[in-house]
């Protein structure tokens, strides 16, 4: 997706600077760094987010800069049970070391600024939320269908929500 990501768009346009948030080099030398020689044979996600539109890419972003939340945590027990370190097989998780949450303040001032207007809001998240759809499908090994079943009429959403702004739910069947 990444490469799909900076093929498609010119970040610079939006004075968005893509290059430092690149995780794949990271992916490959953790691969290497756990003898995993030949990347090649890994399983492929087959099915990936369609990213023909600037705010389609902002939410497949925001999926992936997400990610790198959690890293203390993680790179705590990965250490813990397996050895890792950020420099032996956790590069990836440690993507942004102690910069991790300059990096998604960044991000998120860009999207923020971005996304001004509902539409716009809209269309990152519904990218976003078809991105996890991807990876979990991709992960899980399974198909998911996605429906939507109608408005949110006396649910927790929908009370939450003004009626003309109540969005439809998304149920996995």
């Amino acid at each position: 997706m990444e490469a799909a990501l900076e093929a498609t768009f010119n970040w610079s346009v939006i004075n968005f600077d893509f290059e430092p948030r690149k995780k794949t080099p990271l992916l490959m030398r953790d691969l290497h760094s756990l003898d995993i020689a030949d990347t090649l044979l890994l399983p492929r996600c087959k099915r990936v987010p369609i990213l023909n539109t600037l705010p389609r890419a902002f939410g497949c972003l925001y999926v992936f800069e997400s990610a790198t939340l959690g890293r203390a945590i993680v790179m705590r027990h990965l250490s813990r049970r397996l050895g890792i370190t950020p420099e032996d097989g956790g590069a990836f998780l440690n993507s942004y070391g102690d910069l991790v949450v300059a990096m998604w303040r960044d991000f998120g001032q860009q999207l923020s600024a971005y996304a001004s207007r509902p539409d716009i809001e809209e269309a990152v998240i519904r990218a976003a939320v078809d991105t996890l759809f991807c990876l979990d499908q991709w992960m899980a090994g399974r198909t998911i269908t996605v429906a939507q079943v109608g408005r949110a009429e006396d649910s927790l959403v929908g009370k939450m929500t003004p009626p003309s702004q109540r969005q439809s739910i998304l149920r996995l069947l």
